[in-house]
């Protein structure tokens, strides 16, 4: 743990270098702000990347005569010093996690608590206190009595507005996490603060683009440079080293000084990778007949299947061996060891050789196509059969909507409106023989319009309000027939609504 902790601090030191004397000072932001994001994740993964190599040495004997690997023993260090380093590491996790808990806190505090007006995705908190402009995540958090009087200067605005729209918070907290657990490597303090020097060349580039003048913006960076310091999460216009922001405002990049230095990163990143990565070197002994088999060993599987094939070969001399076979028990018999070879059965001797022939691998091809071709011509038998099913099912639907549409269209024009109810059970037949009179007949629709026409019923005809008397016509002209007839009633009223339209 403790060559990790130095390999990886030595790498990002060599990177946090090459930031300062050939990007810090340049105008591509952006790509800086990639390059310092990605040059924490590079120092942390470059130790842990380990180059094998195989090193094949002589074994020693022990007194008693038996072989002993090469081994490397390693001395614990003091107790008592590593508890101490453990626990004052300990105490500054706890330290510092605290810290940033409590950071963060406050400044959920003040969103919760604080005034907020939102625009463009972008919320305005306004504070009581007399704090200069800052930002965390999409809060902007700005003095209230001075927001209102509209004393914040657009520019100002616009600053921290980039900061948001930018999302530089996630840059802060992640520095914030890796100070929690490296507070003792002060290049994580270096880092963080070039970091956030960078988010202010970026938040400056972004007023300038929009069209602010550079004098003016420049002397409102410095009448708003003092004033008492935010939380370390958040980016605030007030950061220190002005006269940098003023002088790399100026600066302009051209496209071949930026490719030429990031060429230079690959020789540099060939560099850290050789350098800081993990060597093992493993040591193999020389008791096995094939020191170049590093890699791989005979397992008993293995040499089972060996045994049953030499077995086989040496019983049946005459028989041909196939040549993959003959090959497999070559490689298993090469990565043998001595112990394993003096147990299993001897190499036998080939005089037959044979290879199996292409046209019977032909055969097992073709007859796999075949059974291929077969299921998927079920499958479609299968669809086709589905798809039937399907029509069938439809044209049952169909069939049955139109039986209903002509039972209704004959009971319309049978002047069946409304429909009767159907009769009551017939009552017990008393005596034998004597049978229940026959229901009363339902009225036809003439009589049916006379009878609504003495209860006061409104009747109207294709939409259109009528007289009892026109209705009566109307129904007598069609004699019950292509005459749609429905009654609505109710407590106070009855209506009557004739029709010849077809629906």
């Amino acid at each position: 743990m403790e060559m990790y902790i130095i390999k990886s601090g030595a790498c990002l030191a060599i990177l946090f270098l090459f930031y300062k004397l050939l990007l810090e000072k340049e105008s591509f932001h952006f790509l800086k702000r990639c390059y310092l994001l990605a040059a924490i994740i590079a120092s942390a993964f470059i130790p842990l990347v380990t180059f094998k190599t195989y090193v094949a040495s002589a074994p020693v004997l022990d007194p008693g005569g038996t072989w002993m690997e090469i081994a490397q023993v390693s001395a614990s260090g003091n107790d008592l010093w590593y508890n101490l380093l453990a626990g004052l590491y300990i105490a500054g996790v706890l330290i510092y996690g605290s810290r940033f808990l409590w950071n963060l806190h406050k400044i959920v505090w003040r969103i919760k608590a604080h005034q907020k007006v939102v625009e463009d995705d972008v919320s305005a908190v306004l504070l009581a206190e007399d704090l200069p402009p800052h930002t965390f995540w999409n809060y902007i958090f700005l003095n209230k009595q001075k927001f209102q009087k509209g004393q914040i200067p657009k520019e100002v605005y616009e600053h921290e507005k980039a900061h948001a729209i930018q999302r530089h918070t996630l840059d802060i907290l992640l520095l914030e996490v890796l100070q929690i657990f490296l507070w003792f490597n002060p290049l994580i303090y270096m880092l963080k603060h070039a970091i956030k020097l960078n988010h202010e060349f970026l938040a400056d580039r972004a007023v300038l683009e929009r069209g602010a003048n550079p004098a003016t913006y420049q002397e409102l960076l410095l009448g708003f440079s003092s004033g008492k310091l935010n939380s370390s999460l958040t980016n605030s216009i007030n950061y220190s080293l002005i006269k940098k922001r003023f002088t790399i405002m100026k600066t302009k990049t051209n496209r071949t000084t930026t490719l030429f230095k990031a060429l230079l990163l690959l020789p540099l990143s060939a560099f850290l990778l050789y350098s800081f990565s993990t060597k093992e070197v493993i040591h193999t002994t020389s008791h096995t007949e094939n020191p170049e088999q590093l890699q791989e060993k005979a397992t008993p599987k293995m040499v089972a299947a060996y045994n049953k094939w030499a077995k086989h070969v040496s019983e049946n001399p005459d028989e041909a061996v196939e040549k993959r076979i003959l090959e497999r028990m070559k490689y298993i018999y090469s990565i043998m060891t001595s112990e394993q070879r003096k147990a299993a059965e001897e190499f036998p001797e080939v005089t037959k050789v044979v290879v199996i022939e292409i046209d019977e691998m032909r055969d097992s091809l073709a007859t796999r196509k075949e059974r291929r071709e077969e299921r998927a011509a079920i499958r479609r038998e299968r669809e086709i059969i589905k798809e039937d099913r399907k029509v069938l099912r439809e044209d049952r639907e169909a069939i049955r909507d139109e039986r209903r549409e002509i039972i209704i269209e004959r009971r319309s024009s049978h002047g069946e409106v409304p429909p009767p109810p159907p009769p009551p059970p017939a009552p017990e037949v008393e005596r034998i023989g004597q049978v229940p009179p026959p229901p009363p007949p339902p009225p036809s629709p003439v009589e049916a319009v006379k009878k609504w026409m003495e209860e006061g019923a409104e009747f109207f005809y294709n939409g259109k309000k009528i007289e009892g008397q026109e209705a009566l016509n109307i129904v007598q002209e069609h004699k019950g027939k292509n005459l749609r007839v429905e009654v609505k009633e109710t407590n106070t009223s009855k209506t009557v609504r004739l029709s010849d339209k077809k629906r």
